[in-house]
């Protein structure tokens, strides 16, 4: 049978039709958990459209739900890498009461004849701003650039969720909507069998047909029947999948307001389909942005052995308590790290 369809009204990308029409029948694994809740339900009235449908597997499908929140950490260790790289400002205030024991540092009586080595106790306060800005830190600059890179792999898999649910909940409205048509057929053939039935038994009553005659149209009428029940079978089974793909009650009474009308459809030309797989494929994007994570992290932990610089600075109060003798202090450096020996880690 030609599978190719045009919808009417139909919004959803023709990529996820497509794909639907060429995947395989099931996907039970993109059924979200409340699907498989077991408490009985009211029935409601449930219509949908096909991009209803859509929408609705992709809010409820617990696939979609953890890409998203993929996105969310990704988001976080962008940040936390960028941070590495931010000024940092902090402040800090103390207030203390101190003695000292001059002969600790080497400053005694028998050095500096009446000294008394015990010094205090006396009060001392502080409070400033202190600012450190990385200048230079190539380690920081590839885990940033690796964080980068895991946001947009993290984006891509998000895709490839959506792109596999809506998949399946195209497949399930088309398969509802096969097995609505299929009952009609088999429920015009039922027809069709009484009414043969009926004309068997006239015309043996008339004498022009035989008992035979009866009894073939009785048995053509008893398989219809039987392959009305098996429709109607198929047709419960194909609504209970589509209620599942999208996360509705599985309880609910569905209306489907779409309908399918056959018409031929010219096939890409073979380069350009390689092409544009190549460039649009969700799977290929997601390989090479985990590539470059890889990358990344490789140079980063090679930088290790790279020199940093990063300025300092401070500014604040210094007394013996507050608003008491107080003065402005402050500080600017500028400092340079260079790696010598971390036990191995770098190379680890």
């Amino acid at each position: 049978m030609n599978r190719r369809i045009i919808l009417k009204d139909l919004r959803c990308p023709k990529w996820a039709i497509t794909a639907a029409l060429l995947a395989a029948p099931g996907g039970a694994g993109l059924l979200p958990p409340a699907a498989f809740a077991q408490q009985p339900q009211a029935k409601q009235q449930l219509t949908l459209t096909l991009q209803q449908a859509v929408d609705l597997a992709l809010k409820n499908n617990l696939q979609t739900q953890l890409a998203r929140e993929g996105i969310a950490q990704a988001r976080g260790e962008k940040g936390l890498g960028l941070s590495a790289l931010l000024p940092n400002i902090s402040g800090a205030a103390y207030q203390a009461n101190l003695t000292a024991n001059l002969a600790a540092m080497g400053l005694t009586s028998a050095t500096f004849p009446g000294l008394d080595p015990f010094v205090g106790p006396f009060s001392r306060f502080d409070a400033r701003v202190q600012l450190v800005q990385s200048v230079f830190n190539l380690a920081s600059i590839r885990r940033y650039q690796a964080s980068v890179h895991g946001l947009a792999l993290a984006r891509e898999q998000q895709r490839s969720a959506e792109q596999q649910v809506m998949i399946a909940t195209v497949l399930s409205y088309l398969a509802v909507i096969e097995a609505q048509q299929s009952m009609e057929a088999a429920q015009a053939d039922v027809n069709l069998a009484r009414r043969l039935l009926e004309l068997a038994v006239s015309q043996r009553a008339a004498g022009v047909a035989t008992g035979i005659d009866v009894a073939r149209a009785e048995t053509r009428l008893a398989g219809q029947e039987v392959r009305l029940a098996q429709a109607r079978t198929d047709l419960d089974t194909a609504r209970l999948n589509l209620l599942r793909v999208t996360g509705a009650p599985l309880a609910s009474e569905l209306t489907l307001t779409e309908s399918m009308r056959f018409a031929p459809e010219a096939l890409p030309d073979p380069e350009d389909a390689v092409q544009k797989a190549l460039t649009d494929r969700v799977e290929i994007r997601s390989a090479q942005e985990q590539v470059r994570i890889a990358t990344a992290q490789k140079q980063a932990a090679a930088a290790g052995w790279m020199p940093s610089v990063s300025l300092f600075g401070d500014y604040g109060s210094s007394a013996i308590r507050p608003l008491e003798t107080s003065l402005p202090t402050r500080s600017v450096g500028i400092r340079l790290d260079v790696p010598v020996f971390d036990g191995g880690r770098t190379r680890a």
